[in-house]
């Protein structure tokens, strides 16, 4: 099964569609320590590894400190 559909959706909502399924995941939340992170929290990466899938999340938007 592809997850490809979920990539750059909302992360709550994704979350809570993963949850309401049964899927088990992992998630990574990455960010850059040169910029203020703002706006929402999206999905930027997926796979499948294993037995779970693999998240890496990141705001939409960045600034500079």
């Amino acid at each position: 099964m592809t997850y490809s559909f979920l990539l750059g959706r909302d992360w709550d909502e994704v979350r809570a569609e993963l949850e309401q399924r049964g899927i088990h995941f992992a998630v990574k939340y990455t960010h850059s320590p040169r910029a203020e992170p703002a706006g929402k929290i999206r999905v930027v990466r997926i796979r499948m590894k294993e037995s779970q899938l693999e998240i890496v999340l990141a705001h939409e938007k960045f600034s500079p400190h």
